[in-house]
């Protein structure tokens, strides 16, 4: 999963939305007439315990613990050209012979353009900015945060974005393209991809400076509309995310804590529902997700963190909840060098965990307890 030190490095936050960098700081290896250009990734290893959940790709065996490898490396550029920067990202998730086979994986690819007080437009392979802006907020864990806020781990192509700030006031904006074989979380088991003819995406958020006890208050909201493509064989007709998170604090410095909620509507596309999913013919499914978070931070870089988070599916007949609390103590012993253990507790009823495994592509499909221990370097 997404880490801290990617997601709020300042290659991220400067280019990207806060959508793309694995490095807490990115080497640069070229700096001359304007020009910039740089290398970035990180090297890990985790153990995971014999009891953690295959639907988050974590390749423990079922009752054996396991110590799994990987890396990911990324190119990053950027140019001034007078009146705005022109800039330039790839990253991938390298091949590691067990979690990602032989195979190199694209992560995130994308081309932009920043007009600095203006703003920024990037097109390319990455999650939709407002996803990204808006599940930021609570996305403070390894593997156990976020997993219910229905967006996450949706990076696709054919994205572009723009996104301007206006004081403390964030305005994000984005179409999609037609795209086959798109990633959408937690639909119908077995269906974790589908045809797109296009979609957008819109986002705010406002930060209120100094408002409890001299901490900032942050209030992000985003929508997304994704259009299926009209033919017979795609089953979906559309999906709607609303999605919201408010947090308070610093998260690098001392107390922090956050709420995120979102709902999504998958809605598909009439008579065809009998042919796809006999025994149950659901013509739309409803997911609402929930998420609380809380943190503490010190100056030596050790970082308690814990949470409750909720995700619940609901169809014209079904509705269960899949629940757990995570538990993250991470020491950083330097900016890039970082060592954590990870719990997660499941909260779920057996019933519902049954239910829900088999119907929907939901994130926990048992309803075991399990951690991890792991150390990263990156670059």
């Amino acid at each position: 999963m997404e880490n801290i030190m990617k997601k709020f490095s300042t290659l991220a936050l400067a280019t990207t939305f806060a959508i793309a960098s694995t490095a807490a700081q990115a080497v640069t290896i070229y700096d001359k007439d304007g020009t910039n250009l740089g290398v970035n990734g990180r090297i890990q290893t985790v153990m995971y315990s014999c009891n953690n959940d295959p639907a988050l790709h974590q390749v423990a065996g079922d009752h054996d613990s396991s110590l799994q490898n990987s890396a990911r490396f990324g190119l990053n550029g950027l140019t001034d050209i007078g009146f705005a920067k022109v800039l330039g990202f790839a990253q991938w998730d390298m091949a590691d012979g067990s979690k990602y086979g032989d195979h190199i994986l694209s992560r995130d690819i994308f081309v932009g353009i920043d007009f600095g007080t203006y703003g920024k437009f990037i097109a390319g392979r990455y999650r939709p900015a407002v996803q990204a802006y808006v599940t930021l907020a609570t996305d403070i864990m390894e593997d156990y945060s976020a997993n219910t806020l229905s967006t996450k781990f949706e990076r696709n192509s054919g994205h572009i974005d723009y996104q301007v700030k206006l004081g403390n006031l964030d305005i994000l904006a984005g179409i999609l393209t037609s795209s086959d074989n798109y990633s959408i979380k937690h639909s119908y088991k077995g269906e974790a991809k589908y045809d797109i003819e296009g979609g957008f995406n819109l986002g705010t958020g406002y930060t209120f400076s100094n408002a409890i006890f001299d901490k900032d208050i942050v209030v992000k909201l985003g929508y997304e509309y994704l259009k299926g493509q009209n033919d017979y064989s795609n089953k979906l007709d559309d999906v709607k995310t609303v999605l919201g998170t408010v947090s308070l604090g610093n998260f690098f410095n001392g107390f922090y804590t956050a709420l995120g909620l979102n709902e999504r509507l998958f809605d598909y596309n009439n008579g065809f529902e009998r042919l796809f999913r006999k025994g149950y013919e659901p013509e739309k499914l409803k997911t609402l997700g929930f998420e609380y978070v809380v943190a503490y931070t010190t100056d030596n870089g050790i970082s308690v963190r814990t949470g409750i988070e909720q995700m619940q599916y609901k169809t014209r007949d079904i509705s269960v909840k899949v629940k757990a609390l995570p538990v993250y103590v991470e020491y950083k012993v330097a900016p890039n060098v970082q060592f954590w253990t990870e719990a997660r507790f499941d909260l779920t009823k057996t019933a519902e965990h049954k239910a829900a495994s088999d119907t929907f592509n939901t994130i926990y499909t048992t309803d075991r307890n399990c951690y991890t221990l792991g150390a990263r370097y990156t670059f």
